[in-house]
């Protein structure tokens, strides 16, 4: 994980200081790189690989990385790398073929020197210390926006679009039948499907940072698409990515066999889905945001529509519980913010995003009244009768909506965007930026059916 340590005044200049963590930084009070108004210094940097070829890929991603964590774009800002290799004379064409490798598609060709030196360790064939430069940016950057005719990807799109800071690209399944996007702003529709590897390569072309979110049941195809994003090495410069907090082990402990209510059982199996699918792009190494977030509130009464309009009642097992469901708004704003500050502030950052104060079933029935002008209950539910209606995957992550562990609040929806986060009856009634209200988008297509285990597939994916 790069972090910055600090950041001072000199002179008209800012002093950035990035840091990787590794033993040798602690010890030699040294740091990854360091930016001096628009240079940055990055130390000399080894990697595990097999070969020479495969340690200058490695240690390139680190120095991108380190170049993005201060500011710069990538590897197209290199001015000047110094490469120390430890067989020099029997490895210097590997090593030039391989900088080519790298290099190849940035339009950067920085200048280079190659010598040759002792290095510690018996793995280590080269070593590599690089200058970077921070370019001005030309032009607008192209985003690219999955899942962009959902609820979340729709504010994505329309908060990108009032920026005027990039190009927003939607993928979408059929292109003809998604046109209603660029009245939201999108400036292109493309084809895209995570089950369909041949629309990948042209809907990512160009594309610099990647706004990502994917149905419970396509994670299987998000893992092979997040490896695909590996791949385009240091052309994707930031992916936020939509996710939900309890089962991380990154920036905590929790252990997917331990339930933290009920012995023997596992955490939720759509909890541990979640964080596959962070792991997966932490594995592709691309520069990650996270936003882990709790319940949504716009899931939690489309399955009622029906009883709602026609009888004035819902009901779900929740009951008393409270639980700080997060407005999908919100989500969308917060994504938006972190993809327009880019990753020299959001890289390797994971946020928990929820509600302003923790509700119970009673509570939203009170303000769904108020939103709706007319009395609407809350009906108790048993779990047996709800794991029917939905599935035993389900009725598993409503078990720890019940057992208060998405109760609490988080401070990170404000810390991004300045403001508090959308309470429950603002959601209903209030206009995101995509122009719709909690109440016209309760209406609108549900993944969650009665009678129907949506992941009955998906539950077959284990971590």
């Amino acid at each position: 994980m790069v972090k910055i340590l600090q950041s001072t005044a000199m002179s008209s200049f800012t002093k950035k200081t990035v840091s990787t963590g590794t033993a040798w930084e602690k010890r030699a009070s040294c740091a990854r790189a360091v930016r001096v108004g628009d240079t940055i210094h990055i130390s000399g940097t080894c990697a595990q690989g097999e070969t020479v070829t495969d340690q200058v890929k490695a240690i390139f991603k680190v120095i991108s990385k380190a170049i993005q964590k201060a500011g710069g774009r990538g590897l197209e800002d290199v001015v000047l790398a110094r490469c120390i290799a430890v067989d020099v004379g029997k490895h210097f064409g590997e090593i030039g073929d391989a900088f080519t490798q790298v290099f190849d598609g940035t339009g950067n060709q920085p200048a280079n020197t190659l010598f040759g030196g002792y290095l510690l360790q018996p793995w280590m064939k080269v070593e590599i210390e690089a200058t970077a430069v921070v370019q001005p940016v030309t032009g607008r950057r192209t985003v690219f926006v999955t899942s962009g005719t959902g609820r979340i990807g729709k504010e994505v799109i329309a908060h990108l679009t009032q920026s005027g800071q990039f190009n927003v690209r939607c993928g979408v399944h059929n292109v003809g039948k998604s046109e209603y996007l660029k009245k939201l702003g999108a400036n292109e529709l493309v084809e895209f499907d995570y089950t369909k590897t041949d629309t990948w390569p042209a809907a990512l072309a160009g594309v610099e940072a990647v706004y990502s979110a994917s149905l419970d049941p396509l994670l299987e195809h998000h893992i092979k698409f997040s490896a695909f994003l590996g791949t385009l090495g240091n052309q994707i410069k930031h992916v936020v990515r939509v996710s939900c907090m309890g089962g991380e082990t990154n920036t905590a402990s929790y252990n997917k066999d331990i339930h933290v209510s009920r012995p023997g059982a596992e955490i939720p199996l759509m909890v541990q889905h979640y964080w596959m699918g962070e792991k997966c792009l932490i594995d592709a190494g691309v520069p990650l945001t996270v936003l882990r977030n709790n319940f949504f509130m716009n899931h939690l009464l489309k399955t009622d529509v029906e009883n709602i309009d026609g009888e004035g009642w819902f009901s779900n097992p929740l009951g008393d519980t409270r639980n700080s469901f997060v407005c999908t708004n919100d989500i969308g704003e917060a994504a938006a913010v972190c993809i327009l500050e880019g990753p020299a502030v959001h890289a390797d950052k994971f946020y928990d995003l929820t509600g302003p104060q923790p509700q119970s079933m009673s509570e939203i029935a009170s303000d769904l009244s108020s939103a709706m002008g007319k009395k609407i209950e809350y009906r108790p539910q048993s779990f047996t009768e709800f794991e029917k209606d939905f599935g035993a995957t389900r009725a598993g992550f409503f078990e720890y909506l019940c057992n208060g562990f998405y109760s609490r609040t988080s401070p990170d929806f404000y810390n991004i965007t300045g403001r508090k986060p959308t309470s429950y009856i603002e959601y209903l009634t209030t206009k995101g930026a995509a122009g719709e209200t909690g109440l016209e988008e309760l209406r609108q297509a549900n993944l969650w059916k009665k009678g129907v285990d949506a992941m009955k597939e998906a539950s077959a994916v284990k971590a």
